[in-house]
């Protein structure tokens, strides 16, 4: 009796997991795909804060320019390309902690995942 009240519990046991790590497989497959995915919009935010650093730094010395040379009409456009510029870097910067903020959250997702097991 007792042997058969054991091969059951290993049974089960055996049959729970047979079922159970398709899913645990699955799960930690969307969980690097969601960190992938996080990874590269890092990696886009951090390209567009460098490209706006650089217009920024262009639109500043050409601003500067058209104020020692007396041209009005170019620095009021080049204040406002700067204006824009430095809106679009705090806008980038958002979507930077944002996104960081994302990967900490599925690294640490994918990290309790796996030791669920």
């Amino acid at each position: 009796m007792r042997n058969k009240i054991l091969l059951a519990a290993g049974m089960s046991l055996a049959l729970g997991l047979a079922f159970s790590a398709p899913a645990m497989a699955q799960e930690t497959a969307k969980d690097k795909a969601e960190i992938k995915t996080d990874k590269a919009e890092v990696k886009g935010d951090r390209k567009d804060i460098a490209k706006d650093r650089k217009d920024a730094a262009k639109d500043r010395k050409d601003l500067r320019k058209d104020i020692k040379e007396g041209d009005a009409k170019d620095a009021k456009k080049e204040a406002g390309d700067l204006a824009k510029d430095k809106k679009d870097l705090a806008k980038d910067k958002k979507d930077l902690a944002k996104d960081h903020k994302d990967l900490a959250k599925d690294q640490r997702d994918a990290h309790k995942d796996a030791h669920k097991k």
